[in-house]
């Protein structure tokens, strides 16, 4: 009985700090789309990430600081959306919760290791070709968009194989993967219209309405069906 007890109350404070992670993370995606689309799809397209600071640098750091932010909290939050899928399959949300993890560990070193170049190397043409070469845009995002859009493919297979949650939850689920997917997509293959439609759906619609609806979830989780 104090083992359940136990469990229930480090359960409750996983999934409450979860929601307010979550809600954190809502806000951030609104300004990663505020500072992407001021920046200009164009310049994520041709002419490489650098570009961007050299064109508005408080919204390139901006951009960087944002993307920094929610993949650390993504590390916070992961081990509470794990809990919610784990009981039905703990091979699959440990694997899944993995993949996250170093989707969000891969985004916190790409931004950083910019903020940190850009701040030493303002000056030095060959440099910034150099960089845009060795650490291009689209192998940043892949970290987030291609990973932890696995994790969320993983999560909405879960929640369709066992029937928890809600059908609604499902649904937003998987458009959310779908929208980092296509984003990613767009990077690679160089697709303005695409970037566009992708930030669009990931950063405005499917991120924010994802996280906001987890955090709901773990606010009215029934603790009595664990």
């Amino acid at each position: 009985m104090n083992y359940e007890h136990s469990e229930i109350a480090i359960t409750k404070s996983l999934f409450k700090t979860g929601a307010r992670v979550s809600i954190i993370q809502s806000v951030l995606f609104l300004i990663i789309a505020f500072s992407a689309l001021g920046l200009g799809i164009d310049r994520f397209i041709s002419d490489g990430f650098e570009s961007m600071y050299r064109a508005n640098s408080w919204l390139f750091l901006l951009l960087c600081g944002a993307f920094i932010l929610i993949a650390t909290l993504g590390v916070a939050i992961t081990p509470a959306e794990k809990k919610l899928i784990n009981k039905y399959d703990s091979g699959l949300a440990a694997w899944g919760s993995n993949l996250a993890f170093f989707g969000h560990m891969g985004t916190i070193a790409f931004f950083t290791w910019w903020i940190f170049f850009v701040s030493l190397n303002q000056d030095t043409q060959t440099s910034q070709v150099s960089a845009n070469m060795i650490m291009p845009i689209r192998w940043g995002v892949m970290f987030e968009l291609f990973f932890v859009g696995l994790w969320v493919w993983i999560i909405a297979y879960i929640v369709f194989k066992h029937g928890i949650l809600s059908k609604g939850f499902l649904v937003i689920s998987v458009l959310k993967a779908i929208s980092f997917w296509l984003a990613f997509a767009a990077f690679i293959v160089n697709s303005k219209l695409f970037l566009l439609l992708g930030v669009g759906l990931v950063a405005v619609v499917f991120g924010p309405l994802w996280h906001a609806w987890i955090a709901v979830i773990f606010l009215r989780y029934d603790y009595d069906n664990m």
